[in-house]
Parts: structure tokens; C-alpha cells; sequence
């Protein structure tokens, strides 16, 4: 499975906030406190700051990563253990 990771800077720095993935051909967007996944209209390549959450904080991508895990947990891909 092919991702990027969402990182949102707060007062404490640059953290994990959400994870877009691709799944069946469709692009979604995952982040732990929305109720499910977004679909976005884009390949992983293409995502850039017209795909950040509408909020006012600061926001940017991770470079496209691969895990060769298809049954990967999401919260996995955010918050790795070690």
C-alpha cells in the first residue's frame, strides 16, 4: 500500500496528523478525529496544499511511502512504535 503522511505543526513542532492513502484506485484521507475517511479526487503525486484540512493551522505532506503490509492498522501508519 502506497501513503503520504498529513503533518499539522502546533506549538510543540511537526506532528502526524493524518494519512492519505490509496485504496481499490481511490485516494482517501484519513485523520483519527473525523468520523471516516475522505475521498480525494487526486493521485498520492498530486497532493498538495489545495488537499489540507480548512482549518488555520500550518500543514504538509511526507514524501509517497510504500508498506508491503495490505492489512496495515492506519493508526500503525501514524504513530509507528520504536
Amino acid at each position: 500500500m502506497e501513503y503520504r503522511i498529513l503533518e499539522i505543526h502546533n506549538p510543540k513542532g511537526w506532528e502526524r496528523w493524518g494519512v492519505a492513502y490509496q485504496n481499490e484506485g481511490r485516494v482517501l484521507l484519513f485523520i483519527p478525529a473525523w468520523r471516516s475517511p475522505k475521498v480525494l479526487d487526486v493521485s498520492l503525486e498530486e497532493l498538495n496544499e489545495d488537499h489540507y484540512p480548512k482549518t488555520e493551522f500550518e500543514y504538509r505532506w511526507g514524501e509517497v511511502e510504500k508498506t508491503e503490509n495490505e492489512d496495515i492498522n492506519l493508526f500503525e501508519l501514524l504513530y509507528p512504535l520504536g
